[in-house]
């Protein structure tokens, strides 16, 4: 055997790593004997299993897992005495829980030890969870829902149809309650009772409702104004400045200033020094407005006030700069005479003269450009994340349109939301030994307004890795790295998984990321240890290798059948870097690639089919990356975020970009364009690995926002073995190319398929 091998006593050769793995590599088990597994020393961060000198993480010693062959990482003797790494509570039989775990009523270490005497319980939220009788607090919704969420029943007693649960407490007093006729009188937010959406299960809350809604001029942002007939935002500054630019004249409605009989001064209304519509006195001796006008055409006491005011309402017309008091009248003629640096300013539009020379501003809808003097349309639309989706800009305003299938948020003009409100989207990760999912909330304003509820999906599995879907199939597919198999399973939105069954057993080694063609029926998938990208049908016949050369360390994969396009990613050092190449493995291109060795971790990656983006998670710079598919546009999506510090997976939804954090062991979330509002989704023990978005909009039929669907060339294709859309040079225009499965090679005549007759067999 060469250097880096090992020879089994039946004499194969196997590569080193794997012996004293607890695998039988050997298949005489001449790997895993205990006089040459006895004197292995295990890295930092790993525990040695004394029965089998297998490695575990040092995390998953007294997790109440055994992860050990024998069972040694959970003995009393191993686990007594040990520490917790800060922000965890230490169980008495060693289990190391997050401190948040403690006195949540929940027994988590499964002694009551972390729910002991000394916690205090605060109350629960009034119409918001559910009081059960044991104290604990559970969301609203979860009572009279078929499943004992208490843990002693009580959210399930009293659940007939016309009643609620004896527990259920009255609304708050900024909250309205739904009609008693259904099983659970929910409570609202008040703000939601006409607000033209039905949030009750029975619609109450719209009920009685006579077009008594009116928009918030706040749903547009802040510092901004909604118009009324349409979705447009416009500069709330606008509001009532004589300009009609909502163009239905909402936004110079009710405009006039009321009048005080008593008060000396007469109101008028005009844009103020601080850049908004507002009603000021007139004749005050104060300029209130940016024009002056509220000083002009009065009859003062004195020359000196008339002036004061007359030269200051002229020249005061910015905010940036303000005139300063002058003393006599000198000063002030002398300061007056300075208008003419004007003359020779270059301003295209509008010129003001200052204490200090001249400054140049530009009408509404226009700003300066870089020369300070040339006015040029102003762009609303050019910060990422103005709009969720698709931004248009005019010269006054901008409004959001969404993607298709798509729709305007009703409580926020900027947002979307999906058009068809059920099913919703779920979170499906996997979680070592098995799969959880959770439903996505993503349509309440506030976030303690619901809580999230876990489930398991699948258990009982090793170390279970790569996932993905076919939605429009229900199948799901996921990789165990330990076990080296690739599973498919039924799934339903009601959560029930069926017709579970290993549909690759043979001829793969350590199975990483999985990506589902939903348009073809293929799934491909990484061989990490053979540095192979492989393709085969959905019930994992047919398989073929598609990339193999110039692969190190590959984990991400993703597809967009639409296009054609393959994509993946390798951290192998000297070689890490994110791909890009037809379906059929042809024609890579580069779309990141690292400086020098050691530059960059890239892990898992995801598509964004709205924007047509590939999105990767960076392990070592902990950072979140996009581009576009032809490798322009590189940005950092999210950065410098404390739950960020070693990402594993990602996928999108909407305007959300999801993340996996191995080192936090958190789920979390940010905005996709800006990389704000970061919120952690789950918190666990064990690290989440890969992470999807369980939804209709993640596996588009259509090309972006045209009712287009892409064309299939392989429906009516004549390959004997395998057939595999590729682009074109013509745009959104696809072709085939035949494949073959393994022990086969294409003919010369391109479509049939010869079996290899000889070929050499080596270890």
């Amino acid at each position: 055997c060469a250097e880096q091998q090992f020879q089994c006593d039946n004499g194969i050769c196997i590569v080193k790593k794997w012996v004293c793995d607890g695998d039988n590599d050997c298949h005489d088990n001449s790997d895993e004997k205990i006089e040459i597994c006895a004197k292995k020393n295990c890295s930092d961060g790993w525990f040695l299993c004394s029965n089998s000198s297998v490695c575990i993480l040092s995390r998953w010693v007294c997790d109440g897992e055994s992860d050990c062959p024998g069972g040694e990482d959970e003995t009393p003797e191993v686990c007594r005495g040990r520490s917790c790494p800060s922000g965890q509570f230490l169980c008495p039989s060693g289990l190391c829980i997050p401190d948040i775990w403690r006195c949540d009523l929940d027994d988590d270490c499964h002694n009551g030890f972390d729910e002991s005497d000394n916690c205090t319980y605060a109350s629960c939220r009034t119409g918001v969870e559910f009081s059960c009788l044991s104290g604990r607090c559970i969301a609203l919704e979860w009572a009279c829902d078929g499943e004992d969420d208490c843990g002693d029943g009580s959210d399930e007693e009293d659940c007939s149809a016309t009643t609620t649960p004896s527990t259920a407490t009255k609304c708050a007093e900024n909250e309205m309650q739904c009609s008693n006729e259904t099983s659970l009188a929910r409570c609202m937010p008040s703000r939601w009772r006409c607000d033209g959406d039905e949030d009750c299960p029975d619609g109450s809350d719209e009920a009685g409702c006579l077009c008594i809604y009116t928009p918030s001029i706040h749903r547009c942002g802040y510092g901004l104004y909604l118009c009324n007939s349409t979705s447009k935002c416009i500069l709330e500054a606008w509001v009532c400045d004589g300009a009609d630019d909502c163009y239905d004249g909402s936004d110079e409605a009710n405009c006039d200033c009321p009048q005080n009989i008593t008060s000396k001064y007469q109101q008028i209304r005009c844009i103020t020094v601080i850049g908004k519509s507002d009603c000021v006195n007139k004749c005050d001796h104060n300029v209130d407005c940016i024009s002056g006008q509220d000083e002009l055409n009065c009859k003062f006491s004195t020359l000196k006030t008339y002036l004061y005011n007359h030269i200051n309402a002229m020249f005061f017309l910015n905010t940036k700069f303000k005139l300063p008091v002058f003393s006599n009248l000198t000063i002030l003629s002398t300061f007056a005479g300075n208008h003419g640096v004007c003359a020779n300013s270059g301003c295209s539009h509008s010129c003001t003269p200052t204490n200090t020379g001249f400054e140049c501003s530009c009408p509404k809808g226009k700003e300066l450009s870089s020369d300070h003097a040339t006015c040029q349309d102003i762009d609303y639309c050019r910060h990422r994340g103005t709009c969720a989706h698709i931004c248009h800009t005019t010269p006054r305003a901008y409004h959001c349109s969404c993607h298709k299938n798509w729709k305007i948020d009703h409580y926020d003009v900027t947002k979307c939301v999906y058009d068809k409100p059920a099913p919703p989207p779920f979170i499906i990760f996997s979680n070592k030994r098995s799969l959880k999912y959770m439903e996505l909330n993503t349509t309440s304003i506030h976030e303690n307004e619901r809580k999230r509820k876990f489930q398991y999906l699948v258990e009982g599995f090793r170390q279970v890795l790569g996932l993905d879907f076919h939605y429009h199939r229900n199948l799901i597919f996921f990789t165990d790295i330990i076990q080296d198999t690739i599973t498919r399973a039924t799934l339903t939105y009601n959560a029930e998984v069926s017709d579970q069954q290993a549909i690759i057993t043979q001829g793969i080694m350590t199975p990483e990321g999985i990506a589902v063609d939903w348009i073809n029926d293929k799934i491909y998938f990484v061989e990490s240890t053979l540095n192979q990208i492989q393709m085969a049908t959905l019930e994992g016949n047919m398989r073929t290798v598609v990339v193999a050369e110039q692969l190190v360390n590959p984990r991400g994969v993703a597809v967009d059948p639409r296009f054609g396009y393959l994509f993946w990613t390798d951290w192998g050092v000297g070689n890490s870097r994110v791909e890009r190449s037809t379906l059929a493995g042809d024609d890579r291109v580069q779309i990141w690639k690292a400086d020098g060795d050691g530059d960059g971790w890239p892990n898992g990656l995801t598509i964004d089919y709205m924007e047509n983006r590939v999105y990767w998670a960076d392990a070592k710079y902990d950072i979140i990356w996009s581009s576009k598919y032809d490798a322009s546009d590189h940005v950092m999506a999210v950065q410098r975020v404390d739950w960020l510090t070693h990402p594993f997976g990602v996928t999108t939804f909407n305007d959300l970009v999801i993340w996996t954090d191995w080192r936090t062991t958190v789920i979390a979330s940010a905005n996709k364009w800006t990389g704000e509002n970061s919120t952690v989704i789950e918190l666990g023990y064990n690290p989440p690995l890969d992470v999807k978005v369980y939804h209709e909009s993640r596996q588009p039929m259509f090309i972006n926002d045209t009712s287009q669907a892409p064309n299939n060339p392989c429906l009516n294709h004549t390959c004997e073995g395998l057939c595999i859309p590729v682009p074109t040079a013509t745009a959104n225009h696809l072709t085939h190319k035949c494949s073959c499965p393994h022990f086969y090679k294409l003919s010369t005549d391109g479509v049939s398929c010869e079996k290899i007759q000889n070929f050499l067999l080596f270890s």
